[in-house]
C-alpha cells in the first residue's frame, strides 16, 4: 500500500490516510524507542481517536466506492446509498467525540441544502 496523502475536500483521502498509518502503529511506537530524535510520536489517545474516525469514516468510503467505482450506476443504485450515508450522519449527530459530531453536522448541512 502506498502513501496516502490527505486531502481537504476529500474525506475519503482522511479515511486512506489513517487506515494506512493505523497499520503501522508498532512500527511508530518502535520508532519512538529506537530514536530519540523521533519526538512525534502520537499518544495512546491520539491513535485511539484515529481508530475511532476511521471506524465512522469507512462506511463513507465504501459508498464512495460503490457509486463512483461503477462503470454503470443506476438511481436505484444512488438512492439506497445516499440514504444509508443520511442514516450514517443521524446516527453520528450526537457522536461523543467532537470532531465526528462537527464533521456529521457539517456534512448534514449539506445534504439538508438539497
Amino acid at each position: 500500500m502506498g502513501l496516502c496523502l490527505e486531502v481537504v475536500t476529500r474525506w475519503n483521502s482522511t479515511f486512506l490516510m489513517l487506515e494506512s498509518s493505523l497499520l503501522y502503529r508498532c512500527a511508530y511506537s518502535s520508532l519512538e524507542f529506537e530514536d530519540k530524535s523521533y519526538t512525534n510520536c502520537p499518544t495512546n489517545e491520539e491513535w485511539d481517536r484515529g481508530e475511532k474516525m476511521c471506524e465512522f469514516l469507512h462506511p463513507f468510503y465504501q459508498i464512495n466506492e460503490l457509486i463512483f467505482g461503477s462503470s454503470y450506476p443506476t438511481s436505484n443504485m444512488h438512492f439506497m446509498q445516499v440514504r444509508k450515508i443520511l442514516c450514517l450522519l443521524i446516527q453520528n449527530v450526537n457522536n461523543e467525540d467532537e470532531t465526528i459530531r462537527n464533521m456529521t453536522i457539517d456534512m448534514k448541512k449539506k445534504i439538508d441544502k438539497y
